[in-house]
């Protein structure tokens, strides 16, 4: 059985619908065991919000041409937008996908995180 090692982190870019805003990139952690959000319910709720400020370490999100630092202060500002820009929608997904789904849906997937 070959053992793989689980990394702390994966960078995940998301394509948003509309393409004049650019790749998202952020650096993800994997989601804890302990949550227990009911995530169909509570989309965009401020513990959903709270959650994927906790599972992103950094970003390439800018304001202005300068990059933003992935603070607790700029997390709090911005992902309240962020996690409601529309993602480009692959073929096994709903008509709509927010980005703040797409990075709790990473997160949840173990395998994202398993590396030699």
């Amino acid at each position: 059985m070959d053992v793989k090692k689980l990394k702390e982190t994966m960078w995940l870019e998301v394509q948003p619908r509309d393409e004049k805003v650019g790749v998202l990139k952020f650096k993800i952690r994997p989601m804890p065991l302990d949550f227990s959000v009911k995530l169909e319910d509570r989309e965009n709720s401020e513990e959903v919000i709270d959650l994927v400020g906790e599972l992103i370490e950094d970003w390439n999100l800018e304001d202005g041409g300068e990059k933003l630092p992935c603070t607790p202060e700029n997390k709090k500002k911005y992902l309240r937008f962020v996690t409601r820009i529309k993602a480009k929608t692959l073929e096994d997904e709903p008509k709509v996908v927010l980005v703040g789904r797409r990075i709790v849906d990473f997160a949840r997937d173990v395998e994202n995180f398993l590396g030699n």
